[in-house]
């Protein structure tokens, strides 16, 4: 079972509450039998991507090895090379590091 709820980037634990809570009416039972009867419960957030994609928050940099340069574009969030891409250029050149 799934269910999504909002992004809470102010507390992430508000989130991971809200969403138990819609798990738990969505499977007609309490919070408590919900977490009594749980094996494990999995939680994430989109919130690093949504700051990548928006462009919000501090100035960052990502130093990638010379030959992982696709591993930003490796699972679920991939959305093709140009989601990474500045809109602004470099103050420095994009460049690679080679491997030990």
């Amino acid at each position: 079972m799934w269910c999504k709820t909002r992004t809470t980037a102010y507390d992430l634990s508000v989130g991971m509450n809200e969403t138990i809570e819609e798990g738990a009416t969505r499977l007609g039972i309490s919070t408590e039998e919900l977490l009594a009867d749980a094996a494990i419960i999995r939680y994430s957030t989109t919130l690093a991507m949504n700051r990548l994609i928006e462009r919000k928050g501090p100035r960052l940099g990502l130093l990638i090895t010379e030959g992982f340069e696709d591993t930003t574009l490796i699972g679920r969030a991939s959305h093709g090379p140009t989601v990474f891409r500045s809109s602004t250029s470099a103050t420095s050149p994009v460049s690679t590091v080679p491997s030990r």
